[in-house]
């Protein structure tokens, strides 16, 4: 039985950069017999040293652990001939607060080979911490979280990836990451949020996820936003979550700090997300603001989005007050209704086209704009 399947046609493979240190001249063995960890990284030191690029030609090269990248260019000849796996493989800058700068990391592939979730464990695709850096066009599969980043860092784009089958997020901006843009990338099956942003212990700001694909998070959400200031999610396709989550999420949780400034969710699509909840005994709509923490209360705007057949309502409120929210354009096909409101908190609604149009209000302390027919 063949459940799925990806095609594509695979380009040529490409001349190494000019001037590029080949990892094959500091002894790395492109048929994975052996482990060339430590010849990689001697091409990335002396890549870093003398400004030059390291080329990883096509082959299948092991790596029993972290790679560490610092002010160097790391360049394959694409994710189908030029692969990094390995018991802990993962590509990493240093950790804040120092961090690494000026990085690229394209055209290869991360295999990784995680059995298990061990939130101690450092088995991340690529992590640490990337400042004016540029991660693309990677395909990573079987590692913890595809990418995971613990701030503070800056200026931070990635773009183009495949990210498959992880034990735990596809992406996830952990704590004070600023000026930082998510796009054309493609997740799928995740055992956690498939992008995320979490301001823990230090607050995000400028975080732009768009025209990305999400689809089949195990657990969890879409995309998921966990405070943080002026955030931007969209023109993102988002579909079949499963349980304990959303298609788009904004969240007070997880000790993050105050969501702030202004949070834009616009042109999305969400194609049958939401899901059932089994621990409250009630649905989770295929967008969701969650007050755990503290209230939220922040210019929350939510336009031009399109939901398809969610398990349960197209938006929902949960928890402490939720404030500053706005709803413009949206339209619901399927689902269970509109609005499910459990919070107190306050909302403005316009250009709302539904099939089913119902709302239901469990908090009394919500106020809704205009108020819902009787």
């Amino acid at each position: 039985v063949i459940d799925l399947a990806d095609f594509e046609t695979v380009p040529p493979s490409p001349p190494p950069p000019e001037e590029a240190v080949s990892v094959l001249d500091l002894g790395a063995d492109p048929t994975g017999m052996r482990d060339s960890r430590h010849a990689i990284q001697a091409a990335l030191d002396q890549g870093r040293r003398e400004q030059r690029p390291v080329w990883l030609p096509e082959g299948v090269y092991r790596v029993d652990g972290h790679l560490t990248v610092d002010r160097v260019r790391l360049i394959g000849a694409g994710p189908w001939r030029s692969v990094l796996t390995g018991a802990g493989v993962g590509v990493y800058g240093h950790p804040a607060p120092d961090g690494s700068s000026e990085v690229v990391l394209k055209d290869f592939a991360i295999i990784g080979q995680v059995m298990d979730r061990d939130d101690h464990a450092q088995l991340n695709g690529v992590g640490g911490a990337l400042n004016r850096s540029r991660i693309e066009n990677l395909l990573i599969q079987h590692t913890k979280a595809g990418v995971w980043l613990d701030g503070p860092m800056a200026d931070v784009t990635v773009q183009g990836l495949r990210i498959l089958d992880q034990a735990a997020d596809g992406l996830n901006f952990h704590g004070g990451a600023t000026r930082v843009v998510v796009e054309d990338t493609f997740v799928r099956n995740t055992g956690d949020d498939g992008l995320a942003a979490w301001s823990h212990p230090t607050p995000n700001s400028g975080i732009i996820f768009r025209r990305n694909t999400v689809v089949a998070p195990v657990l969890a959400n879409g995309i998921a936003i966990y405070g943080g200031r002026d955030i931007e999610v969209a023109g993102n396709l988002i579909a079949d979550t499963l349980t304990r989550g959303g298609g788009l999420h904004l969240g007070a949780r997880f000790d993050a700090t105050p969501v702030e400034g202004v949070v834009r969710f616009h042109g999305n699509l969400l194609a049958r997300t939401g899901s059932l909840d089994p621990v409250w005994g009630f649905g989770v709509g295929a967008i969701w603001l969650y007050a755990l923490d503290r209230p939220i209360d922040a210019d929350i705007r939510i336009t031009n989005t399109v939901v398809m057949d969610s398990t349960d309502a197209a938006l929902m409120t949960l928890g402490k007050a939720i404030r500053g929210l706005s709803v413009e354009d949206i339209s619901v096909s399927g689902g269970t209704g509109l609005l499910t409101v459990r919070s107190p908190g306050q909302a403005r609604m316009s250009g709302v086209t539904a099939e089913t149009p119902g709302v239901e209000i469990h908090d009394p302390g919500f106020v809704l704009d205009p108020s819902p027919a009787p």
